[in-house]
């Protein structure tokens, strides 16, 4: 494993462990997890890790009192919702679009994890290791046995988050958990994470009808 994947793995379950810690701590019912771009997606990838070994699904790793007061989130989650996200990042080109919509200071700073891993590992071996890293994560993603709804808002005009990925995603979740367990907005003009912006009317009314019909928040005491 890569140098900046250590890195990234290690922040990112640092924030999935806060954000549940943040769930047990509240008096809700239920709650929705909102994902945008591919790091909200990562940051759901392993908040459902955790909560898959909460439930016993543990590996020899793990430590029992790290995940084991988790189990009862599982029971809280009602729904989950993508906003240009997830994206299989099988290409270079892609991996590199993504970073240029970051700061300048994130760009030089995953510029240098990226030449330093490129440098320890080689080329060959550092490319090989992207490669299995997204395909890993896709497979996550289509294997994801969540059974709450989803709701996917994305866009043909996203360089990011190809579209048609998504959309073998959600009809592989419709044939698994049945057509009305995935809601779907797709767009054909906004760009990544704008959709909002772009269209905010369109937006919040199929969230909050996702919300009140799919999550049934509507009927809840508490959120």
């Amino acid at each position: 494993q890569s140098i900046s994947n250590t890195t990234t793995s290690t922040c990112i379950r640092e924030l999935a462990l806060d954000t549940l810690d943040q769930v047990q701590k509240s008096r809700c019912t239920g709650f929705v997890f909102h994902a945008f771009s591919n790091g909200g997606a990562f940051l759901w990838e392993e908040v459902r890790n955790i909560i898959k070994r909460s439930r016993g699904n543990r590996s020899s790793s793990d430590n029992v009192n790290e995940f084991g007061e988790y189990d009862s989130t599982h029971n809280k989650l009602v729904g989950l919702v993508f906003d240009s996200a997830p994206a299989y990042y099988s290409k270079e080109s892609t991996l590199m679009k993504a970073l240029s919509y970051a700061t300048i200071e994130e760009q030089e700073e995953g510029k240098a994890l990226l030449e330093k891993a490129t440098f320890e590992m080689g080329d060959a071996a550092f490319s090989e290791s992207k490669h299995r890293r997204a395909q890993q994560y896709w497979q996550g993603m289509l294997d994801d046995d969540t059974s709450v709804p989803h709701l996917y808002l994305y866009s043909r005009a996203d360089p990011l988050t190809p579209y048609k990925n998504i959309d073998e995603l959600i009809g592989h979740r419709r044939t698994k958990f049945g057509d009305e367990s995935v809601s779907v907005l797709c767009f054909d003009d906004s760009p990544h994470c704008c959709h909002f912006l772009k269209h905010p009317e369109q937006y919040q009314t199929t969230l909050k009808r996702f919300l009140t019909t799919k999550c049934m928040l509507g009927v809840r005491s508490k959120l």
